[in-house]
């Protein structure tokens, strides 16, 4: 069992990864001409992604 974070670290964190929901995603739609654009996203290397368009998402498949 891991004991929980003293309130420092926890504040620490927080602050570090502030959680901004609300900005849009900033994958670019060439086909499209401008960013996505949904919400909420989360922060990635790459910027700001929605579910559909997080790098963890791409290369998932869909079992029948």
């Amino acid at each position: 069992m891991t004991a929980p974070l003293p309130a420092h670290v926890a504040a620490w964190i927080e602050q570090a990864v502030p959680v901004m929901e609300h900005l849009p995603c900033g994958h670019y739609l060439g086909d499209q001409g401008h960013p996505c654009g949904d919400t909420p996203t989360r922060a990635y290397i790459g910027g700001r992604r929605c579910i559909t368009h997080a790098p963890d998402q791409q290369h998932t498949t869909k079992e029948s």
